[in-house]
């Protein structure tokens, strides 16, 4: 009696890169992909095992917010604590705390057009923690320091 062994292959669309090591797939399915060269256009999302899913559908919502805005996300992070912090593409790092985070996202969009008409500064890092109001830290335009 000859043994038979059964194959399964499941193809997998990556959609971004998980903690920095796995993949993940558009349902938060997390993989791992040996020797695959990974676009680097694609969203980095960081955050505890087990909450993939949590992660993905966090990013997913603020992105589409703030494509609305032509912002990207580069990386998204939900601490240990289940705070948010976002880097975006543009070089700006929102720290969204742990809750309301799209009334957060909603406010850095509606007072944007306000700071990045500050002088000779860029917006290097704004704090939305707060329940009302921001904190943002500036970087100078010419030498990109804070």
């Amino acid at each position: 009696m000859a043994a038979k062994i059964h194959v399964f292959v499941v193809e997998q669309d990556v959609f971004g890169v998980w903690n920095n090591d796995l993949l993940l797939n558009k349902f938060g399915d997390v993989f791992y992909a040996d020797g695959v060269a990974v676009d680097e256009s694609l969203p980095r999302l960081f955050g505890p095992e087990g909450n993939e899913k949590d992660v993905l559908k966090g990013y997913v919502k603020m992105q589409h917010l703030l494509d609305l805005h032509k912002f990207k996300i580069k990386e998204a992070v939900l601490s240990e604590r289940y705070a948010w912090q976002l880097w975006l593409e543009v070089g700006i790092h929102l720290n969204l705390g742990r809750s309301d985070k799209m009334k957060r996202v909603q406010r850095f969009v509606d007072l944007y057009p306000i700071l990045s008409e500050y002088g000779d500064k860029d917006i290097a890092r704004v704090d939305l923690r707060y329940d009302i109001g921001l904190a943002v830290a500036w970087r100078d335009k010419h030498n990109n320091e804070s």
